[in-house]
């Protein structure tokens, strides 16, 4: 369990794209996590964009980025929903402490957040060899 004791959050709005939500949620707990699911209210079912729901285990408002070691926000058109909230906002662009980290959205150019979450629509992407992790 390569990730025992580690505290990941994942952050869940309408219209998510299966995968990117399920594959890693369930994958970081098989390898020994501990992941919460953030969604805009606690207690919200909130259904992808087939219709699969996710429940939401916290509010965004009600969590610490800092209590956690890194956040996954899944694609699909969650993240434009998401950004509607400002509560959510801050969770984009998060300075999470060196050895902690998130996943971005990643392409043959580069990495950077969703674009949806970038400031600028996430044209300003990461070259691998410059990321230090």
């Amino acid at each position: 369990m390569k990730l025992q004791g580690k505290n990941l959050a994942i952050l869940a709005e309408d219209l998510y794209q299966d995968l990117e939500l399920w594959y890693p949620l369930l994958r970081m707990r098989e390898e020994g996590a501990r992941v919460t699911v953030l969604g805009t209210e606690a207690g919200t079912t909130y259904k992808s964009k087939v219709g699969y729901p996710v429940f939401s285990d916290k509010a965004v408002r009600e969590a610490r980025a800092a209590d956690y070691d890194g956040v996954i926000i899944p694609g699909g058109y969650a993240p434009d929903l998401m950004r509607r909230h400002k509560a959510t906002l801050p969770w984009s662009g998060t300075p999470f402490p060196r050895g902690r980290w998130w996943l971005l959205s990643a392409t043959p150019d580069g990495c950077s957040p969703p674009p949806a979450f970038s400031r600028d629509g996430g044209s300003r992407a990461s070259r691998p060899s410059e990321m230090t992790w």
